[in-house]
């Protein structure tokens, strides 16, 4: 391998072109990423520590991302209690409007109300969750939540069963009791049966002297009472008869239907009817749980309950909504002064690197220059050496 040397002035100018042209990259490099810090070689102190600040930033996003699946089967949960709550003001004042009501039959829809609303809350209750998750199903529902990137420090938030309202509220379904009929035919369509035709002028069965009586008979005692009673007279008309079967508070009433037919409804097993045609009737009916008035006071009482039962849990999901959102935004600003932290460290302060990349530009400029002058001259030797 021959070794040819070079002059000291070309050596030089070779070296001061080389550090500038790598001086002049790491320049670019800073410029283009912007920081001043690309590798552990720049400064190992700043890059181990700015990594430090990132990996942790990373594992509080991952603690962040988590924190907000979990808040969102909260907020579901959150959701479904505030419905359930206004679920319970109505079932509240279905209660409310039954205990007001002097009309039995009323009373037994209003039972059905209240029936579906129960129905209604333990829907709610089965869509109020989020991702498989429901804090309103009770055991086996809880949610355990990591607050912090260290995954030692989690909070529990309880499940709450609100599709078993008996155990959870102490509200259970009402017995809704079923309507009984007799209808005793006066007529056809055709005939024009109204309220003020004569009972005798009908087809219906009844005759002068007839002794239609309802009667109700005590479940407990046994004891036989008269609710409602009439006399057959030549006069006696439809209407008149209506009237008298009709004491809505008792769970009584009579109505002409369209077709000629004389309707008499009870709505409890205690009622009966006998005298003319309506010897040897039932009804067929059951009491609803609110039959008397007076039935709604403890359906009332379970309620009052039920709504501090229910307003206790949503103070419980509302608390922990709230305190997990402000963790999820602590730590959102945290993570964010780690990564800006993080940059800060190995930030390169552009303007500076801006002036040396220009002035290490001037000095390869000027580099070249030289080596363009001591090539000159070096050809100048040659020249004199071969005449």
């Amino acid at each position: 391998m021959t070794t040819i040397p070079l002059t000291k002035s070309t050596r030089d100018t070779v070296t001061t072109l080389r550090n500038a042209i790598s001086e002049g990259d790491q320049a670019s490099e800073r410029l283009s990423t912007g920081n001043a810090v690309n590798s552990a070689l720049d400064d190992p102190s700043s890059y181990f520590m700015a990594q430090s600040l990132d990996n942790r930033a990373a594992e509080l996003d991952r603690s962040i991302e988590q924190l907000g699946q979990g808040i969102q089967v909260i907020t579901a949960a959150n959701d479904g209690i505030e419905a359930i709550g206004k679920l319970m003001t109505q079932a509240t004042a279905v209660a409310k409007e039954a205990a007001s009501s002097k009309d039995a039959f009323d009373r037994a829809d209003y039972a059905k109300s209240y029936n579906k609303l129960l129905d209604q809350i333990s829907g709610l209750a089965n869509d109020s969750g989020y991702h498989g998750k429901n804090l309103l199903l009770g055991a086996g529902h809880e949610l355990k939540l990591y607050i912090s990137d260290s995954s030692d420090e989690a909070i529990t938030v309880p499940s709450t069963d609100f599709t078993n309202l008996k155990q959870t509220l102490g509200l259970s379904h009402l017995d809704e009791g079923q309507i009984g009929a007799k209808r005793i035919a006066l007529g056809t369509a055709a005939d024009g049966i109204t309220p003020a035709t004569k009972l005798v002028d009908t087809s219906g069965g009844f005759a002068i002297g007839d002794q239609i009586a309802v009667t109700s008979t005590d479940p407990v005692t046994g004891d036989v009472t008269e609710v409602a009673s009439l006399t057959v007279d030549a006069n006696t008309t439809v209407g008149t008869l209506t009237s008298k079967l009709t004491q809505a508070d008792k769970g009584l009433r009579a109505s002409l239907d369209a077709n000629g037919g004389l309707v008499v409804e009870a709505a409890s097993n205690r009622l009966a009817i006998a005298g003319g045609p309506f010897d040897g009737s039932t009804f067929g009916a059951s009491e609803s749980a609110w039959y008397g008035s007076d039935g709604t006071a403890g359906t009332l009482d379970d309620l009052t309950k039920a709504n501090e039962g229910v307003r206790a849990v949503a103070a419980s999901i509302g608390s922990n909504l709230t305190m997990l959102q402000n963790r999820a935004s602590f730590m959102k600003t945290f993570s964010s002064t780690l990564q800006s932290s993080s940059s800060a460290l190995l930030a390169a302060d552009l303007n500076e690197e801006g002036a040396r990349l220009l002035a290490l530009q001037t000095r390869q400029q000027l580099a070249t220059s030289s080596m363009s002058i001591t090539r000159s001259a070096d050809d100048g030797v040659l020249r004199l050496l071969g005449g």
